[in-house]
């Protein structure tokens, strides 16, 4: 395997942890947020669930799209649209903005997930391909933990906001790695 084959292995493994790490900042920002923002815990029911709708709705509806026009189109525009909308959800002000943003964010990351598990299965050599898609996978849960270990340190830097703030640069960051490495010619 070479190098460029290494990195298109690994920097869909960062995707899944970026989903993670974006999941779990709308849980740990709601405890915040009533002191900042004077919204209550309890109405954020349909905030979470609005993440899960999108990404269900962006795997179904948009994901599908990674055939016809390529997974390497899919991925950068689905971590591209993430970086923007979980940004978005930094600027958040009251319950139904965290909704569209949450949505908007499930959209992207549907559309995306899809295409980066498929991609890493495709790129995989075939006696690594379960070994390689099980370690792609791992990314969410590693997301998730890395999430709840920073964000006190990201709260007491920036805010509740750094908790969106991290995860979407880090999508944007993913999204030119991704096209640098996915360039034309390279298997997407």
């Amino acid at each position: 395997m070479t190098g460029r084959s290494i990195a298109a292995l690994a920097l869909p493994a960062g995707v899944f942890i970026m989903e993670g790490f974006d999941i779990a900042a709308m849980a740990l920002a709601v405890p915040r947020l009533e002191g900042a923002l004077g919204l209550a815990p309890a109405g954020f029911g349909w905030v979470f669930t609005a993440l899960l709708i999108g990404l269900g709705a962006g795997g179904a509806l948009i994901a599908p799209l990674g055939d016809r026009f390529g997974r390497r189109a899919l991925i950068v525009g689905g971590c591209l649209a993430t970086g923007l909308f979980t940004l978005a959800t930094a600027t958040a002000a009251s319950i139904t903005e965290f909704l569209i943003w949450r949505l908007l964010t499930g959209l992207a990351l549907g559309a995306c997930l899809p295409n980066v598990s498929a991609l890493s299965a495709e790129l995989a050599p075939p006696r690594l391909k379960a070994t390689i898609m099980a370690v792609v996978s791992a990314g969410i849960p590693v997301g998730l933990a890395i999430a709840g270990f920073a964000a006190p340190g990201l709260v007491a830097a920036s805010g509740w906001q750094g908790l969106f703030l991290v995860p979407a640069a880090a999508a944007v960051v993913l999204a030119v790695a991704l096209w640098l490495v996915l360039e034309s010619g390279a298997p997407a």
